[in-house]
């Protein structure tokens, strides 16, 4: 076990789910889970270079627009459902800390997106997704 997967442990984020690091800068980090990392990875090369763009601008606490980053309502248990958005794509996940590191986590996406507004199937999923999670913040 490394030392980032050592840190996601710790953290419970290794707890039945997995986790992989997609981004990290000294002010944050991105972690998608391993079931959903297939999703990232098969988005058009053009696609994944903007939305990991979005993600490091999240990390730095650049400021992001609504095309880019946006709130998409709360889960049931009250966590607040986000996602990082391409005009294609949204993936889905919340914000928390692990090991005081300022984190979000990928818990679904919708690589289909093909209107403007959130596909509500896939949304009630990741928000069903973030709750079994039970780390957000």
């Amino acid at each position: 076990m490394d030392d980032d997967d050592e840190a996601l442990y710790r953290a419970g984020l290794r707890e039945g789910w997995g986790c992989e690091l997609l981004v990290r800068t000294v002010r944050g980090q991105v972690l998608i889970t391993t079931a959903m990392e297939h999703h990232y990875t098969d988005l058009p090369r053009a696609d994944r270079n903007k939305v990991t763009r979005i993600m490091t601008g999240w990390c730095e606490g650049r400021p992001l627009t609504n095309e880019m980053f946006r709130n998409e309502g709360r889960s049931p248990k009250g966590v607040m459902l986000q996602a990082f958005k391409t005009w294609a794509h949204r993936l889905y996940g919340f914000h928390t800390a692990v090991d005081g590191i300022k984190s979000f986590v990928i818990v679904d996406c919708d690589p289909a997106k093909k209107r403007v507004d959130a596909n509500q199937t896939v949304l009630n999923r990741a928000k069903g997704r973030v709750d079994a999670f039970g780390r957000g913040k």
